[in-house]
């Protein structure tokens, strides 16, 4: 063999065996980046997981806290008539009650099916609504003050939220009469009862 030659069928052998090894090496080492790879996936999914766990915890343990703080508010509110169903019959058996305590001597009303309240701004009051039952109240009086007497009798016992939206007064005669069941005045009122409940458009279905 001349100087410089390689002997190729020595390094037959070599060449083989580093071209295996390369091989091997090359497979080990795309297993390697999979099982990274798996791993790291695996890893990210388990992060997500425990993000997700905690926010939920969090929104849960918020949740918790808003029902502390207002579920008793809630509660006195619907107690008292003004979340929930029109008290209608209430309304009514306070007025007639309010009208024998002040002696009144004419006693008229109607009361119209509840509707929305329009209220000209824009709230936030999710699935609940305001609602109001609007009455035209019609009564003879001895005197002025029967009708303060009325109204402040009806604000004080009737269930739920009350407001006037106006009063009309007119004298009957000229002449003031003095008997118990004398009408000297006549009253035209129009009263509004309002009540929170959920919107129909909710699902909370009607409650007249």
């Amino acid at each position: 063999m001349r100087a410089g030659e390689l002997d190729w069928d020595l390094l037959r052998g070599s060449v083989v065996l580093l071209v295996v090894s390369l091989v091997v090496a090359g497979v080990a080492l795309a297993a390697s980046y999979h099982f990274w790879n798996k791993q790291e996936t695996a890893l990210e999914r388990e992060r997500s997981a425990l993000l997700t766990a905690r926010s939920q915890y969090q929104a849960l343990d918020d949740e918790e806290d808003i029902i502390a703080t207002y579920l008793p508010r809630y509660v006195a509110l619907e107690a008292e008539g003004i979340i929930g169903r029109e008290q209608r019959l209430d309304w009514i058996d306070v007025l007639r009650e309010s009208a024998r305590a002040v002696q009144v001597p004419r006693l008229e009303y109607v009361i119209a099916a509840q509707r929305p309240f329009e209220t000209g701004m824009l709230l936030n009051v999710g699935d609940y609504g305001v609602y109001a039952s609007s009455m035209r109240l019609d009564v003879g009086l001895l005197h002025e003050g029967d009708l303060l007497e009325l109204l402040g009798r009806l604000r004080r016992e009737v269930s739920g939220l009350f407001g006037v939206s106006g009063c009309r007064m007119m004298r009957t005669d000229r002449e003031l009469r003095l008997a118990p069941d004398a009408s000297n005045v006549e009253a035209q009122c129009v009263l509004n009862f309002y009540t929170i409940r959920r919107s129909d458009a909710a699902g909370g279905g009607s409650a007249s």
